[in-house]
């Protein structure tokens, strides 16, 4: 994570940074079904940085850290000219015969994401706009917001400072043998199926009017003058998962998930043959090709 690329200082605190940095990685070990262990982290930061930042950021870490039971096992550090750059290598494990990758899709297979989707993009919209989180409560230029909305807001803030990685469900789709293909949602739906099916070598087709999102993304969308589904298909950051399935085992997933009482999961489209393209169904019926319009991370400065 580079500063002014994938972050800017003035939207997250130290505490946030930390949790961030280790959770994004987390999120890859939770989409392969695996368990997270150890961690390699290398810093750069500006000389002019205050003491403060680096405690707290430190303090943020092992809490993270501890959290989720990985270890700090090495590293380095090292002084920046103007920016703060955190690299993170996290290592895990899993069994090879339950490891999940992107490329074992097949045509009919169900498609599936957790949680919902597009509060991230909501999120980092609202800090743009000038809302922040101070402590427990969301200002904007240092106005605190009707209280009636400050719950929705503080949804998505949370959901892009805050993240957290699926790996309970990574863990069970992995370990009960019932998905074929999985990525988590880092860069976008409309990127990261591209990713599944370009590997997979298939199509697929997502359904409008299936796409899980959040009553704060409609109502936050809406203030903002965004498109709620934009936000969900391309927005990126959620560090939702994104799995395919086959239909015999859609039941039993479903009913695995619910019993363990882990993060709902929602059937947003099929997996179809490679020559079909990946698209979006409407509620009209018509089928259109789903641009991908993911982030980028050479072009989509934060």
């Amino acid at each position: 994570m580079v500063e002014n690329i994938h972050f800017k200082r003035n939207y997250f605190t130290p505490q946030f940074l930390a949790h961030k940095i280790l959770v994004i990685n987390l999120s890859d070990i939770a989409a392969m079904g695996g368990e997270p262990r150890y961690f390699l982290l290398s810093l750069g930061f500006p000389e002019d940085l205050e003491s403060d930042f680096l405690e707290a950021f430190v303090t943020g870490l092992q809490q993270t850290a501890e959290r989720y039971n990985v270890t700090l096992i090495g590293g380095d550090t090292s002084a920046s000219k103007k920016s703060i750059i955190l690299s993170l290598t996290l290592l895990g494990q899993v069994k090879k015969k339950e490891l999940i990758t992107r490329s074992q899709a097949k045509p009919g297979d169900y498609i599936y994401v957790s949680g919902h989707i597009g509060c991230s993009a909501v999120g980092l919209s609202l800090l743009k706009a000038s809302y922040y989180l101070d402590s427990d409560i969301v200002l904007k230029e240092g106005v605190r917001i009707d209280k009636e909305k400050e719950k929705l807001a503080k949804q998505c803030l949370l959901a892009h400072l805050s993240p957290s990685p699926r790996l309970k469900l990574g863990r069970l789709l992995s370990s009960k043998g019932l998905v074929r293909a999985m990525i988590d949602v880092s860069d976008g739906i409309s990127r990261d199926m591209n990713h599944i099916c370009r590997l997979s070598k298939c199509g697929a087709l997502l359904y409008y009017d299936s796409l899980p999102i959040s009553e704060a993304v409609h109502y936050w969308a809406k203030k903002l003058k965004l498109s709620p589904y934009d936000l969900a298909l391309h927005g990126g950051e959620d560090y939702e998962l994104l799995f395919t399935i086959p239909p015999q085992k859609a039941q039993k997933l479903e009913d695995e998930v619910k019993r363990n009482q882990l993060i709902p999961i929602t059937k947003i489209g099929e997996i179809r043959y490679e020559k079909e393209g990946i698209k979006m169904c409407h509620l009209d019926g018509k089928s259109i090709p789903l641009l991908d319009k993911g982030y980028d991370h050479f072009t989509s400065p934060q």
